[in-house]
């Protein structure tokens, strides 16, 4: 038996599993090879890949696999502190103490990094690291969306992250000087937005978009093609800038934002999943002379649930309804204590902050 390396810090296995898991389910194997001083672990699937490389004094070189999900589920269910890593013929040995998990090796190619990394600047990717998950959330509808991915969309004085379906589309955006260009990201990198890592940095590439974690771990997905609409904002009635909405064009009304979340769940708890789009429409004014409306849905029976809500602005005929699902995940992800609802009488209802940098362009339904 050789015994060639064993890790007293678990932090970068774990990390590195974490991305291997995020990347799944046609994970293969994990590749672990020595050359040149330096230990390297890698994994490759259609969705993605992770490295990392630690030192490592070693006599020999040497190069193989093992099945990934073995490895990942050996890892996290039997070692806690440390784990000791060797070789006893076809097989790699994991041991702790008296815990030791035998796995059988394989020839397996191994996979390099991408080449050309771009460091992202701090702000951008703290940026990214909290708002693609919820981007990335938006509903879609079909198995091959016309708008695949999150876009990353970089003009002349700020960033934008969007997220565009047939019934919603979903952006966010940050003021930056910065040029990146645009590139459409893989929505199975929102998963390793999960891990907590105050210090993971985001990486361009020519082909593929990817973290570099604190651990050292990197993980990188291709990018997609790019399908978005140029020139978008415009046509959405959209300001071309950080800001993305002319509040003066729009009826504005603001809402409790955790009790419009609150209403639109006890809905769907009565209609399940039978609930297909909520209605929102105004029936009248409370003692403040501020809008009362009635938010409610129906089922495929006919069967309606109708709850209440006020809200500020103007006391006037508004009626609409919207996708259920597109509104609960805005609403689910949404942190601020106000949520704004612009509406001017048109096919779409946005809803945002006050800032005017988290929208949700909600398309009517008929």
């Amino acid at each position: 038996m050789r015994v060639f390396f064993k890790f007293e810090d678990l932090k970068p296995i774990e990390d590195f599993i974490t991305c291997v898991e995020a990347f799944g389910p046609k994970a293969e194997a994990v590749y672990l090879s020595y050359n040149q001083g330096a230990l390297h672990f890698s994994f490759w699937s259609p969705q993605g890949s992770v490295f990392y490389e630690t030192p490592l004094d070693y006599a020999d070189k040497f190069s193989f696999g093992v099945n990934a999900k073995d490895f990942c589920k050996s890892v996290k269910k039997a070692f806690h502190s440390s784990i000791e890593f060797s070789t006893n013929k076809s097989k790699l040995i994991l041991k702790e103490k008296n815990t030791k998990v035998s796995l059988p090796t394989q020839i397996f190619q191994r996979f390099f990094p991408p080449k050309d990394q771009i460091s992202l600047p701090h702000e951008v990717s703290v940026f990214i690291k909290n708002e693609l998950p919820s981007i990335a959330a938006n509903v879609r509808e079909g198995k091959n969306p016309k708008f695949p991915g999150v876009i990353l969309d970089s003009t002349p004085g700020f960033l934008c992250l969007g997220n565009f379906s047939d019934v919603a589309i979903r952006l966010s955006t940050l003021k930056l000087d910065e040029n990146f260009g645009r590139s459409v990201i893989p929505p199975e990198l929102a998963k390793l937005c999960k891990i907590k890592d105050p210090g993971a940095s985001t990486i361009l590439c020519e082909n593929s978009f990817g973290f570099q974690l604190e651990s050292g771990v990197c993980a990188f997905s291709p990018l997609l093609s790019d399908t978005y609409p140029q020139g978008y904002f415009e046509p959405l009635g959209l300001r071309k800038n950080v800001d993305l909405i002319d509040s003066d064009k729009y009826n504005v009304y603001s809402f409790d934002a955790a009790h419009l979340l609150y209403i639109v769940d006890q809905i769907s708890g009565v209609l399940g999943a039978e609930e297909v789009s909520t209605q929102f429409s105004v029936k009248g004014q409370d003692k403040e002379n501020n809008p009362i409306w009635a938010i409610s849905s129906r089922n495929f029976n006919g069967f309606g649930v109708e709850e209440v809500v006020s809200s500020t602005g103007e006391v006037r005929e508004v009626f609409f309804s919207v996708n259920r699902d597109n509104l609960k995940s805005f609403l689910s992800s949404y942190e601020e204590d106000i949520l704004f609802l612009f509406e001017d009488g048109g096919n779409s209802v946005i809803l945002g902050n006050e800032d005017r940098t988290k929208i949700l362009i909600l398309l009517k339904a008929g």
